[in-house]
């Protein structure tokens, strides 16, 4: 049977997870971080988001964890404003999604450290201008980002073309959904599970030393490098299948304290 441990590397993913619907996080769950900080717990933050968009979040609760966004894909420690680890997508990969994705006229994020470019306007990409503020490129053509460093690619809406050309093609990449109806599309073998794993090693905690907290189908792979996988009580059924233990509560009720409180505190 699993049991608590001393010192702890708790990782905890955002939307559905930590945020509220209403993307907010409430006082009682700032405070179980607090609490788990408090009980030698070191604490990183696991998103599917982008860095800019994750540290709209990241600012606002003023939080100096650790950071792992982009689904893995660039780890952050937030106290010393550091990168410890970044793994961009291959260019010949990134040019022959974009490709397909301008003749399909499919919308396609297209996200660097501080770049967004978009090959089309939706709904999602109005959106997200509206969410954080800022207007994206336009790409039409694939040179226009061939000497740019992407971490990764972003689809909302009609996924299925882009996975279906993705495997038929054989490209070599990784992709998973972070929320309902997305495709989030990384460098090979990159994934939430990569990315704690790196930082675990780093910061030397034994997997016995892990526990993370999810609720989508992109946290399978922490759960996979934790000795404890927590899946909220929001999440679909697979993902619940693959979790040590489930909580009563959603992340619209402090789910997150729920599992603090039983393993941490």
């Amino acid at each position: 049977m699993k049991k608590n441990i001393s010192k702890k590397l708790l990782a905890i993913d955002l939307d559905g997870t930590l945020l509220t619907d209403d993307k907010e996080i409430s006082e009682v769950n700032l405070n179980g971080l607090k609490k788990a900080v408090e009980n030698n717990t070191t604490i990183a933050i696991v998103t599917g988001r982008e860095l800019f968009s994750a540290l709209t979040i990241i600012e606002k609760y003023d939080f100096d964890y650790y950071l792992i966004c982009y689904n893995g894909a660039l780890i952050m420690d937030l106290k010393k404003n550091e990168e410890i680890f970044l793994q961009n997508m291959n260019m010949e990969d990134v040019k022959k999604i974009v490709d397909f994705c301008i003749k399909e006229e499919y919308p396609i994020h297209i996200f660097g450290e501080t770049y967004w470019g978009v090959t089309g306007i939706n709904q999602a990409v109005e959106d997200f201008v509206k969410a954080h503020d800022i207007e994206p490129n336009i790409v039409k053509d694939t040179r226009e980002i061939e000497d740019m460093e992407i971490i990764n690619l972003v689809g909302v809406g009609d996924v299925d073309k882009v996975e279906e050309f993705i495997v038929k093609n054989q490209i070599d990449v990784s992709f998973t959904n972070s929320v309902p109806n997305t495709i989030d599309i990384m460098a090979k073998d990159v994934t939430k599970g990569s990315g704690l794993k790196i930082l675990a090693d780093k910061l030397k905690f034994k997997r016995e030393e892990i526990i993370s907290i999810g609720n989508y189908y992109n946290d399978i792979d922490m759960f996979k490098v934790s000795n404890i996988g927590v899946a909220i009580g929001n999440s679909p059924e697979e993902v619940k299948n693959h979790a040590d233990y489930i909580t009563i509560k959603s992340n619209n009720d402090n789910g997150v304290l729920e599992a603090i409180e039983k393993y941490i505190l």
